[in-house]
């Protein structure tokens, strides 16, 4: 008994030290994602006419990040060929469903490219601490869409949570709005267009809010791997991408968002990728720390729970802020933290950690009723099963499908 229990604890100490150097990866890589994307855009290079100009390629960034979604599928095959050497026997539960086809990811991928258009577009014109708190409003899109779409009812605290992400992000917005309008002589804002920019981060995260639910009704009844549908995403992704790169290089601007005579000089990008190394190095970078990000993603949500990753995931709001105060980016304004601060009491209380109303977990337990957990879609309270814990919310995850780690993306 006691080598067993040596042994149990062994291997928990291991477990543990894999989830914080998890966090600490899912931390440093995804804040490195916003920010190296953001330092890209304010690099110079000479392009494909012989000319030093900013590096304004949103949808040749995209492609970037494409390619790095897709080589997870090559992850998923060498971890698959791995296991099956190192393992006689497989439980076939585990395995992936071979029936579901891998075009169901094709709606999935057109979401999310054009998502990811519209937020690297945003990313252009605003700064990288108004975008990453913004991405918080993608719940109040998913709420509404899982409402309408997949016909799910939220107890009344979950709509008041919503309610207050939006006050927050409305706070963001009118931070935004005095400092375009210049109304602090101290701070002035080298952003072209932080109002614009925060709408297209907005319009952004609709359409990948469209993507979640997409994904839940159509796709997450099959146990596939989160590396194996990361990866098809990516590789639908990357090639819808590339053909409209194709495109785009014949299509003149309509806004005059971009610079430049047409909506996306892919081979300008390349020439300037090719003309200036820390402008190459930060284009690589993005990409290898989105993958990473995406990993890290994966074994905190099999090992934490989904609370545990949107506390770790509001960290990252906080070290991007940090970062661009630190690279004088942006001024401090506290209208941006007061709406920061409220988007974060609004996914707490969401998510059940933040308690409102008359009484607690254990109170309403007592007096015979359940407390809506997060897994649950309920609009009444039921009679309760006393013998369990208030804390069953904490629990974690054993096993995991992709719509989880879908939050940990750019």
């Amino acid at each position: 008994r006691g080598l067993t229990r040596a042994r149990q604890e062994t291997s928990s100490d291991m477990v543990e030290k894999k989830v914080i150097i998890a966090v600490a990866v899912f931390l440093v890589t995804g804040t490195a994602t916003t920010l190296l994307t953001k330092f890209s855009n304010q690099q110079e290079s000479v392009g494909i006419n012989q000319e030093s100009h900013p590096f304004q390629h949103p949808f040749l960034q995209c492609w970037g990040l494409s390619v790095g979604e897709a080589s997870c599928f090559i992850l998923f095959l060498l971890s698959n060929a791995f296991k099956k050497r190192k393992e006689t026997h497989e439980d076939p539960k585990k395995n992936d469903c071979s029936s579901f086809s891998p075009f169901l990811f094709i709606p999935a991928a057109m979401l999310h490219l054009t998502s990811r258009i519209l937020i690297f577009i945003g990313l252009l014109l605003t700064s990288a601490s108004s975008f990453q708190m913004l991405s918080g409003c993608n719940l109040i899109f998913t709420c509404i869409f899982s409402r309408i779409f997949l016909k799910k009812s939220l107890p009344w605290y979950k709509w008041f949570a919503i309610f207050v992400i939006t006050s927050g992000v409305v706070i963001v917005g009118v931070a935004d709005l005095l400092l375009e309008k210049g109304n602090d002589s101290t701070c002035v804002s080298e952003d072209k267009d932080p109002v614009l920019g925060d709408a297209f981060v907005v319009m952004g995260m609709l359409f990948w809010a469209g993507q979640m639910t997409y994904e839940e009704k159509f796709v997450k009844k099959f146990n596939i791997k989160p590396l194996n549908a990361v990866g098809l995403e990516g590789s639908f992704a990357l090639s819808i991408l590339t053909a409209l790169l194709v495109i785009l290089y014949f299509i003149p601007p309509y806004f005059n968002i971009l610079d430049g005579d047409r909506m996306e000089d892919a081979l300008d990008g390349f020439v300037q990728l090719g003309n200036n190394p820390t402008l190459l190095v930060s284009f690589i970078g993005t990409t290898l720390a989105l993958c990473c990000s995406l990993i890290a993603g994966v074994s905190i949500t099999r090992n934490l729970s989904a609370i545990h990753r949107i506390i770790i995931d509001s960290g990252r709001s906080i070290a991007v802020w940090a970062a661009s105060l630190a690279l004088g980016w942006q001024c401090f304004m506290w209208l941006q933290i007061l709406g920061f601060l409220v988007m974060s009491v609004g996914v707490l209380i969401f998510n059940n950690i933040l308690i409102i109303g008359p009484g607690n977990p254990a109170l309403l337990q007592k007096c015979g009723y359940s407390w809506p957990t997060n897994s649950e879609d309920v609009s009444t309270s039921q009679p309760a099963n006393t013998s369990q814990p208030a804390a069953i919310i904490l629990r974690g995850k054993e096993n995991s499908s992709f719509v989880d780690i879908e939050e940990e993306k750019l």
